[in-house]
């Protein structure tokens, strides 16, 4: 069985877990940890999504080197967990069982997923957790809502390792190293000027050909893959700062505010300005 075909396994059975199980389930704390260093002992189950920055992690000994979009499954067996402050943003969700069967069923599932030191890195979750976190502070959080909106996280992430896997074949996972690269490379590099063609040929190879082998791998074309990355590095910034859009539009590597603001609505049917409001109505509700 290959890695993949044992994380989809694995995510299948938490899937499976936690529908079944809810009831018996304490999410208890989310929210977005900024900064920070800590060193202490894992207590509870762990989902753990960079946001922003980069960080290095001791666990038990091990050194885990993650950055933005990266995504980490934490177990409640982790004795030790310690890093350095630094310039970084992650979401965690930390979630426990009191049935000390379910605990262990829930260790032996996390372990076939095996993504506590080796980060899965998947863009486009933020506003998936975002979301739950927001219900999870409401006054009255509804258990069906929670319930749906961490089962979407995980379906959305089965959804993403599936179509890579399901994509991959062995004339173009030769080259996963290469577009590993290039996905680091969009995500640290998005506000540049970045292009198809000056990728190629950074890579010496044709740009047809190239799209192709991203496409096969990741399910979306180069351009498009980019421009997801962007509308999301826009959304975080509509949510969490005052910039004009001009700023944003510029920041997040747009030529100008017009250029974003049609990007921006054909990708999430709102314009800036709409989705800045509506995420500032969510948040006073």
């Amino acid at each position: 069985m290959t890695t993949n075909e044992t994380l989809l396994t694995g995510l299948e059975q938490f899937i499976a877990m936690i529908d079944l199980e809810w009831p018996r389930m304490n999410l208890h704390s989310g929210g977005i940890w900024r900064n920070t260093g800590w060193d202490g002992v894992g207590y509870d189950f762990e989902l753990s999504y960079y946001i922003q920055g980069t960080n290095t992690i001791r666990q038990d000994g091990t050194v885990v080197h993650v950055a933005q979009n990266d995504l980490l499954f934490l177990p409640d067996t982790i004795r030790n967990s310690s890093c350095e402050e630094g310039s970084f943003k992650v979401i965690f969700l930390a979630f426990q069982f009191k049935d000390e069967a379910l605990k262990e069923q829930l260790r032996h599932i996390y372990k076939t997923i095996n993504l506590q030191s080796k980060p899965l890195t998947l863009p486009g979750l933020e506003e998936d957790f975002l979301a739950l976190i927001t219900e999870m502070r409401s006054g009255k959080p509804s258990p069906h809502l929670t319930k749906h909106l961490f089962i979407h996280i995980l379906v959305k992430i089965y959804r993403a390792v599936h179509l890579y896997h399901g994509k991959a074949n062995s004339k173009t996972l030769k080259h996963e190293p290469m577009i590993q690269e290039i996905i680091k490379d969009l995500n640290e590099n998005y506000g540049d000027p970045l292009s198809l063609a000056e990728i190629a040929e950074r890579y010496e190879l044709n740009e047809r050909y190239l799209n192709q082998i991203f496409k096969s791998m990741t399910g979306i074309p180069l351009g498009r893959y980019l421009m997801k990355i962007r509308i999301e590095q826009a959304k975080r910034l509509l949510r969490t700062t005052h910039l004009q859009v001009t700023d944003i539009a510029l920041d997040t590597g747009f030529f100008d505010a017009a250029h974003f603001c049609k990007s921006f609505k054909k990708y999430t049917d709102y314009t800036p300005a709409e989705y800045k409001a509506r995420m500032e109505n969510e948040l006073h509700e």
